[in-house]
């Protein structure tokens, strides 16, 4: 009986590039592409000199120092500030969750989003340092447990579900649990701005497909 022979899989050949080639592939391989780039460098030799002098020489820096609890939270009370910040580590949490096993959309947010954490937490300095470098650990734990258990993707799904609700209880408040409550006018800043998109974002869905 005759035996069948295969040849055997190679891989594909590896083709190596030099800086030079590469250039005049991606950048320089029409005369449109070439005008296209010529144009953006010297753009940018415009742009850049003026700006980096703004920035270093120009620039008060020291407002956004000294207002920068405005900035992250608003009005929202000076003592009820771990409540957003409790909310966000939560988030991140579930948002390191829900990328272990994706690659896609929520890969794309969750890296900017951690490079932002670390970023924050060594600009940040008391207890803004220790909620944003609280984030930034409890993406990574998220991101570790989906990792190692990637067959629970439906309580991840399940917690996204419940933090629309928790969201809204801890940040409003309700009389009598503790948790003093908090007119929606002083719910501001960019802490509290990225938790309502959040819950927006997961509330869509549901709706959306009613």
């Amino acid at each position: 009986m005759p035996t069948e022979s295969y040849a055997p899989v190679l891989p594909p050949p590896q083709v190596s590039m030099s800086l030079l080639g590469w250039l005049r592939l991606h950048l320089f391989s029409t005369w449109y592409n070439t005008l296209l780039t010529l144009g953006l460098v010297g753009g940018l030799v415009l742009v850049l000199p003026p700006l980096w002098h703004w920035i270093f020489a120009v620039a008060h820096w020291q407002a956004v120092t000294i207002n920068l609890r405005l900035f992250l939270v608003g009005l929202y009370p000076s003592d009820q500030v771990w409540r957003p910040g409790v909310l966000l580590i939560l988030l991140a949490w579930l948002c390191g969750g829900s990328t272990a096993p994706n690659h896609g959309m929520m890969r794309h947010v969750s890296a900017p989003l951690g490079a932002g954490f670390v970023l924050l937490t060594c600009l940040l300095t008391g207890s803004a340092r220790g909620i944003v470098g609280g984030a930034a650990l409890a993406l990574l734990v998220g991101y570790g447990l989906r990792w190692r258990w990637p067959h629970t993707s439906r309580l991840w799904h399940i917690g996204w579900l419940l933090s629309a609700p928790v969201v809204l209880i801890v940040l409003g408040g309700i009389e009598g649990t503790g948790l003093s409550p908090v007119a929606t006018t002083q719910w501001g800043g960019l802490m509290l701005t990225l938790l309502l998109a959040a819950v927006g974002i997961v509330a869509s869905f549901p709706l959306g497909l009613v």
